[in-house]
């Protein structure tokens, strides 16, 4: 019968950085809203845990199975769901006050998985009813026991027709056609401006990233935006604009047409003007760039700056979460 449907999501969601940062950023979250008094998740702030992942993984970070099948935030039903199947694989520790960041994740991995296979089911049945219907027919000419024939049929065929629709070449394109982003992280503010306010209208962050450990002074416009010291933001940064890609023209065009900027509260746009890196043992990779002015420094790792270019046109993309 092969791999599962719901393994097959399950796997996705294992194998995506983006999945990772979201419940790392969604556990530190709910600790948060205790004030750090718990090592882990009470399962009462599951229901906002699960508010928060999703809005995560549709608006600040999108996974192309949970945005495009999963629109609309889950229910109560649904977290509760996923709560006991994650205490029924753990049984020994279903009495435990809290779930720690490892329990946290496989509840997140089964409760949007589920969710998902559910939803794709749906389509499923709308678009291959009649495959469904005649094998589960097979059942019909039996004389004892039909119905549980014709059911289990029904339902091995609905797995295997499920397991294909989520692996149709137009969801595999929908992926490949998606703007490649050049960075993408959780920044948490530890300080506004550090060297003193130099001008009215801007104000410079000091923030460090969750994920890959990166430093940043950035300028912000705060008469169009305003960020606190202690907040957290999502920042990305991007060649264009295009969701399938395509380099910018430069020109606005006014339209419906959507946009990465449509994920996102504030965008700027500029150029990369000086990329160095630290020479000896953990050395560390800076770049720096300019938007209409308001400068840009990223510290980190090499690694996690290897798609810039000198001269290179960017967007600065960012959403607080």
């Amino acid at each position: 019968m092969g791999i599962s449907a719901s393994k097959r999501v399950k796997n996705s969601l294992s194998n995506s950085p983006d999945f990772d940062s979201a419940c790392d950023s969604t556990f530190s979250h709910c600790l948060d809203l205790t004030q750090h008094a718990y090592a882990g998740v009470f399962p009462y702030q599951l229901c906002t845990a699960a508010d928060h992942l999703h809005r995560l993984l549709t608006t600040v970070r999108p996974h192309p199975l949970i945005a495009k099948w999963l629109p609309s935030p889950l229910t109560r039903q649904q977290v509760d769901s996923a709560l006991r199947a994650v205490n029924r694989e753990d049984a020994d520790r279903e009495d435990e006050e809290t779930l720690g960041p490892i329990r946290f994740k496989r509840w997140a991995m089964e409760l949007f998985a589920e969710a998902v296979v559910k939803n794709v089911s749906k389509e499923v049945m709308f678009r291959v009813p009649v495959g469904i219907a005649g094998i589960a027919g097979i059942g019909a000419v039996t004389r004892s026991g039909k119905d549980l024939v014709g059911t289990m049929v029904a339902v091995y065929a609905l797995g295997v027709a499920t397991s294909m629709y989520l692996g149709l070449p137009q969801f595999r394109v929908s992926v490949v056609r998606m703007v490649e982003l050049l960075f993408d992280d959780i920044f948490k503010i530890e300080r506004l401006n550090p060297d003193g306010k130099k001008f009215d209208k801007v104000t410079r962050i000091e923030a460090k990233s969750e994920k890959f450990d990166m430093f940043m002074h950035l300028d912000i416009n705060t008469e169009i935006y305003n960020l606190k010291e202690g907040e957290k933001f999502s920042m990305a940064l991007a060649p264009t604009l295009n969701l399938d890609g395509t380099p910018d023209t430069g020109y606005f065009l006014q339209g419906n047409r959507k946009s990465l900027a449509d994920r996102y509260e504030y965008v700027m746009h500029g150029k990369l003007f000086r990329i160095s890196e630290s020479s000896g043992h953990g050395g560390k990779a800076e770049i720096d760039a300019s938007f209409g002015g308001l400068l840009m420094m990223l510290k980190g790792d090499p690694s996690h700056c290897s798609k810039f270019e000198l001269d290179q046109r960017l967007f600065l993309l960012i959403r607080k979460v």
